[in-house]
């Protein structure tokens, strides 16, 4: 008999597509008919709903639910981002006040209740579109293409040399955008809105886009160093050594990352995505610590968010005890969830603006929003794109901070089947990510996987334009990655491997299992 892989574990049983439509069918009739509670205004009906409908979802749909054996991988990220939404979100609301921020006035409940409903219809669509697509079978990962390209970037010196090229590529676009080190420095020590260092992805120069894609090459060429050095036979079962390289990368991307305005998502994605591949290849991480250090964690990443707007010095902050408890009093973590978790209100205060029937733009908010971010190319569309509109409702035509959840335009262009089929590709989209996780057999490959997931992800609390703003500047390095090993595997020569069903065939390089006749 054939050993089957770590992951066999993982393997699902074939899916059953009626079922899995009838239990689609009745978590969007429960949804239907929370909608004509909103003729009974409570604010206890919005976690009642948000977490009825999760529920449903979680108990009618298995192949949705989370993995306890991979406590870090892209569906219980997904997870997470959920129950901050739909159940944490919703909770603080009516434990702890709604929080409207620069909104002129606060919407009904009816309309919150609406709005969240419409969140809901998308989360349904996700899990319906996760589960119908299918997943990967593990049992048979070991492929002979695959195998070889991880062979060149583990034990061959091109993997080691293509991460120096990416460090060096990294370091031209850092001096780019600081040209001696005290420019540097003097970035680190004051905040980057009181420097005049903050850049506007929209009115940025030439040479702060060449920056702004360059520098993302040099936390990726860490990565690759850290997993050849990781891998290494000589430290291979030393976990200290292992775990303090990782603490080294980590710090050192984030030190780099925070060259983005501070942007608290540019560094922390990445060292989640590093401590995804940590876990999986180097030393499992339970889900226990995961949540302390994600606890302990909370405090430090709101107060770099009242940093980054603040007027003190980083002197300041690290010795003055009264700058830090007028930081820490700055702190509001309701208005940070609701805010950051695109909480109903804002959507609802927007979708009132057109009494809920906005003129349908048949994909152009969606397409101009995608366009939106890219350079001088994407000027002419940025005035049909789903920012410009939902902030003019929000907060003016001069103040474009406000993100747009991916439902309100998916509404704004095709009402609610727009919702509904955006939901079921944005939930395929993500069980592709995770079903390349499981199958991923290389640390650089599971970062990849882990970090591309994440910020997909955040079209649960974000909009298109976030996104492709992030797939256009920061994933550069794993698009040219990917080419090269794609390169690399066409170029080798494939080994004589027998065709007879279930044969191992061994050698001093490779390990193959070849089998034939497999659904």
């Amino acid at each position: 008999m054939l050993r089957t892989s770590p992951d066999a574990t993982l393997t699902s049983r074939p899916i059953n597509d009626s079922a899995t439509l009838a239990a689609v069918a009745l978590i969007y009739g429960v949804t239907i008919a929370i909608i004509t509670l909103a003729g009974f205004p409570s604010l206890a009906l919005l976690p009642a709903a948000s977490v009825g409908v999760y529920g449903l979802t979680l108990l009618f749909l298995p192949k949705y639910r989370p993995l306890r054996a991979m406590p870090l991988c892209p569906i219980n990220l997904a997870h997470v981002i959920i129950l901050l939404k739909f159940v944490i979100m919703p909770l603080s609301i009516v434990a702890l006040g709604l929080e409207i921020a620069e909104l002129p006035a606060e919407p009904s409940i009816s309309s919150m209740l609406k709005a969240l409903l419409l969140s809901c219809l998308l989360l349904v669509s996700f899990a319906a579109g996760f589960s119908l697509h299918r997943a990967v079978n593990t049992s048979h990962a070991y492929n002979s293409r695959t195998t070889q390209g991880h062979q060149w970037e583990r034990k061959s010196k091109g993997g080691l040399a293509f991460g120096v090229s990416c460090i060096l590529i990294g370091l031209i676009g850092m001096y780019f955008a600081f040209p001696d080190l005290y420019s540097l420095w003097e970035y680190y020590l004051r905040p980057p809105q009181q420097s005049g260092l903050a850049i506007s992805a929209v009115s940025a120069t030439p040479q702060q886009v060449i920056s702004g894609l360059l520098r993302p090459f040099l936390p990726f060429g860490l990565i690759l160093l850290w997993g050849a050095y990781v891998s290494r036979p000589s430290i291979k079962r030393s976990i200290p050594l292992r775990t303090a390289a990782t603490v080294v990368t980590a710090a050192l991307i984030a030190i780099v990352l925070l060259t983005y305005s501070y942007n608290r998502g540019s560094f922390v994605f990445p060292i989640v995505a590093l401590a995804a591949s940590y876990s999986r290849h180097v030393a499992h991480v339970r889900a226990k610590a995961l949540l302390v250090l994600a606890l302990l964690l909370w405090l430090p990443m709101t107060l770099i968010a009242a940093y980054r707007s603040s007027t003190y010095a980083l002197t300041q902050l690290l010795g003055e005890d009264n700058v830090r408890s007028d930081l820490t009093g700055r702190v509001n973590s309701t208005a940070a969830l609701q805010v950051y978790a695109a909480g109903p209100q804002f959507e609802a205060y927007f979708l009132d603006s057109f009494n809920w029937s906005p003129p349908l733009t048949y994909g152009k908010a969606i397409v101009s929003s995608l366009l939106y971010p890219v350079p001088v190319l994407g000027k002419p569309f940025r005035e049909d794109s789903g920012v410009i509109a939902y902030n003019r409702v929000l907060r003016g035509p001069n103040n474009l901070d406000a993100v747009v959840p991916f439902e309100v335009e998916l509404f704004c262009d095709f009402h609610i089947l727009g919702v509904m089929c955006g939901g079921l590709l944005f939930g395929a989209a993500i069980k592709r990510f995770q079903n390349a996780f499981v199958k991923s057999r290389d640390k650089t490959d599971t970062y990849s996987c882990q970090y591309m997931s994440m910020w997909l992800l955040y079209l649960f609390v974000g909009g298109v334009s976030v996104v492709s703003q992030i797939f256009i500047v920061f994933m550069w390095p794993i698009y040219v990655y990917k080419v090269v090993c794609m390169c690399k595997r066409d170029s080798s020569p494939m080994p004589a491997v027998p065709t007879h069903r279930g044969q191992v065939w061994r050698t001093d390089r490779w390990r193959i299992i070849e089998r034939t006749g497999l659904r």
